[in-house]
């Protein structure tokens, strides 16, 4: 799913904006929730999905999913720029952060708290 397809379903659901929470450090890690803020002022959650092998009792091997639904591309749309910064999170570090995006500019802001011996905090566009 591309940025504009995200975008468009979330507008669709009357959605405003989506905070992912992440943290993570010394090779475990990941989202830890999705908030979907609601033009009502409601908010929901989104579960993360990612594409993991399944064991096919038939052919006795793990296969993949090849056929993720919208909802579940939309959650790896949201949740891919964790990965694409952090990986598996491998490494002597600690990190916490969320992704806030804007529906109505379509734009993300990524902010963490990156830590190693140090704290440093950074802000980047997604």
């Amino acid at each position: 799913m591309n940025r504009t397809e995200a975008f468009n379903i979330l507008e669709e659901r009357k959605i405003t904006s989506v905070v992912v929470c992440y943290t993570g450090g010394n090779d475990e890690g990941g989202v830890d929730e999705i908030i979907l803020n609601h033009e009502d002022g409601s908010e929901s959650k989104m579960e993360e999905w990612y594409d993991s092998p399944q064991y096919n009792t038939t052919t006795k091997k793990y296969e993949y999913n090849n056929t993720p639904t919208k909802d579940e591309q939309l959650s790896e749309f949201l949740c891919s720029p964790v990965y694409d910064s952090y990986g598996s999170f491998a490494g002597d570090f600690y990190v916490n952060g969320e992704i806030h995006w804007d529906v109505k500019t379509r734009k993300g802001t990524m902010s963490s708290d990156f830590e190693t011996r140090f704290t440093e905090s950074s802000e980047q566009e997604v």
